[in-house]
């Protein structure tokens, strides 16, 4: 990702290192205050460099913790080795993504002397990390069209955070299934229904050659996708069926639709 590469370059403003921890230093200034973060599960950590800098550049110490196999899984008291190696941050905030989180709150849940903040990111603690009776800062942030993290499992997990918890939701934006495909001129395909609605539904419904043995239960499971997307105007799809519709795309359509459908079904994507 262009971004996350362009992240990881020292400024005037925030110097990076990136040998072992990825460490994002505010640039002149005391840090008094450090934030570790733990990536979510087999995601890069450079990955989180855009946010990581921008939180440095506002006078925070960051620093960004590998994990074996990229599953925090496997190391979530890392963060003790990175608060001894910084003795002159006076307060600790832990936090992540999804796998990251939970494991940064288990650090928090066992070590409450050690960490006065943490930072939630589309996941929240497990039950047995209760934090509710904690004097933590805490910030939730999740996102409405997540399909893991999901708004219900969100406020399921109030119980187990501080009275005082801040809760951040991001609105995502709904698909628009009547987009048309365009030619490179701008012209819509001159092909009936090339709609994003109809195409999707279209690569749902198509047995391909190489599926000739696919599950039956798959099937079943491409139709009713497929029903929906023909019958519904909003549909929160979590990121896992968006990879399937993309992937299903990207096999029966020629390179002039697959590019379009791709950056509508997922405009983020590079």
């Amino acid at each position: 990702m262009p971004e996350a590469l362009a992240a990881l370059q020292s400024d005037a403003q925030v110097q990076v290192e990136a040998e072992g921890w990825l460490i994002f230093r505010p640039v002149g200034g005391e840090r008094a205050v450090g934030l570790i973060l733990y990536p979510g599960g087999r995601v890069d950590p450079r990955a989180y460099a855009p946010p990581a800098r921008a939180i440095a550049a506002e006078g925070y110490l960051v620093v960004m913790v590998p994990m074996p196999l990229n599953l925090a899984f496997f190391g979530p008291d890392r963060a003790a080795e990175v608060m001894a190696a910084f003795p002159e941050v006076e307060h600790w905030a832990v936090g992540g993504h999804s796998l990251g989180e939970a494991m940064a709150a288990r650090f928090a849940h066992g070590h409450p002397s050690a960490v006065q903040g943490l930072v939630l990111w589309a996941s929240y603690p497990a039950a047995s990390d209760d934090l509710s009776a904690r004097e933590l800062a805490v910030v939730s942030i999740s996102g409405t069209r997540d399909g893991l993290a999901t708004e219900e499992k969100i406020a399921a997990s109030r119980s187990l955070l501080p009275a005082q918890t801040r809760w951040v939701t991001i609105e995502g934006e709904p698909l628009e299934w009547t987009t048309q495909a365009c030619e490179t001129c701008g012209r819509p395909v001159e092909t009936a229904a090339m709609t994003l609605r109809s195409i999707c539904t279209n690569a749902l419904l198509t047995q391909q050659r190489a599926e000739a043995n696919l599950p039956g239960e798959k099937k079943v499971w491409r139709y009713k996708l497929a029903l929906q997307i023909a019958n519904e105007d909003v549909i929160d799809l979590p990121p896992k069926d968006v990879a399937t519709l993309q992937e299903l795309v990207g096999k029966l359509y020629a390179a002039l639709v697959v590019g379009q459908v791709w950056e509508m079904l997922d405009p983020k994507q590079e």
